[in-house]
């Protein structure tokens, strides 16, 4: 194993691609520093953009794919496995290298934020859990780039289906927010006239009650119930994207202590699942990855 993990290492410190995305997360903790508060009315707010975490994660993400990838076009995985390594072995040293590699993309990104603002981000009291969800963030997105990488044993179809999987995980978990976030009912305020009109949530006053003359409740049909809503519920606390939303989310809550009260009532047992679902997640592909490289038959 310790072979294995000196020359990948070494593999990816004589590629000036590794120098290339090194710089680009690091430019993107720099660009928070210059871009995380605005200004308004002469009142600062902390507020920094999701992006650049993104964007230091699809950089990982290609660092990862282009390294094993080339490692199996070129035939050295397979040349590994000729001279007496298993093939879980090889495969969980990889698993190792890529979470060495993402974890030096995350802090490149995340060190010049936290050292500059810390003067807002010590206001969290869940500033390490919060911190820790993103950096689980890239290392199971950099998991599932190996488990890509080794079921395909091909560069280039690594390439689009990581490059796919990292937009899907996005939009996944954006839909599973907006569904988790669906009013449960619809109030429907019926008019003398004949019309009528809907109001997500509480029952309440309106300008023009006068003319209501009858107010019902309605299900909402996109609201998810049951399962259904459990099922949701895990997609959402286990999505890489998820989890840099809400730290952007509990970064601008800071700018009031009201608002920062209330999201860490609200949100810490959140934090506590979504870090221990993808905790749980990166452990399952990777033992799924090993043994689907096991069986795999190298041509």
């Amino acid at each position: 194993m310790l072979d294995l993990l000196s020359a990948g290492i070494h593999r990816y410190l004589k590629r000036p691609l590794t120098y290339l995305c090194f710089a680009a997360s690091l430019i993107c903790g720099i660009t928070y520093v210059i871009t995380s508060v605005q200004t308004s009315e002469n009142v600062d707010f902390f507020f920094p953009d999701d992006f650049y975490f993104i964007f230091s994660i699809i950089a990982n993400t290609i660092l990862c794919v282009m390294n094993i990838g080339t490692e199996f076009s070129s035939g050295v995985i397979r040349n590994k496995i000729s001279s007496g390594h298993k093939k879980h072995i090889v495969y969980l040293s990889e698993v190792l290298i890529t979470v060495l590699i993402s974890t030096i993309m995350f802090c490149l990104t995340a060190v010049p934020l936290v050292a500059y603002h810390i003067s807002y981000l010590q206001r969290m009291n869940y500033l390490i859990l919060s911190l820790a969800l993103i950096f689980t963030a890239y290392i199971f997105i950099g998991i599932m780039i190996v488990f890509v990488c080794f079921v395909t044993a091909n560069r280039t179809a690594a390439a689009i289906i990581g490059g796919l999987l990292v937009f899907l995980v996005n939009v996944i978990g954006y839909n599973a927010d907006r569904m988790l976030d669906e009013p449960e009912f619809y109030n429907v305020y019926h008019q003398a006239n004949g019309d009528y009109f809907t109001v997500a949530g509480e029952l309440q006053e309106t300008e023009d009650m006068d003319d209501i003359v009858e107010i019902t409740q309605e299900e909402n049909p996109e609201y998810p119930r049951g399962i259904k809503r459990n099922i949701v519920t895990v997609i959402r606390d286990s999505n890489p994207n998820v989890s840099i939303n809400s730290f952007m989310s509990y970064c601008y809550c800071t700018n009031n202590s009201e608002e920062l009260y209330e999201y860490e009532k609200e949100s810490h047992s959140e934090m506590v699942r979504s870090e221990a679902l993808m905790c749980i997640a990166a452990v399952l592909i990777t033992i799924c990855g090993a043994l689907i490289f096991k069986k795999k038959n190298l041509k």
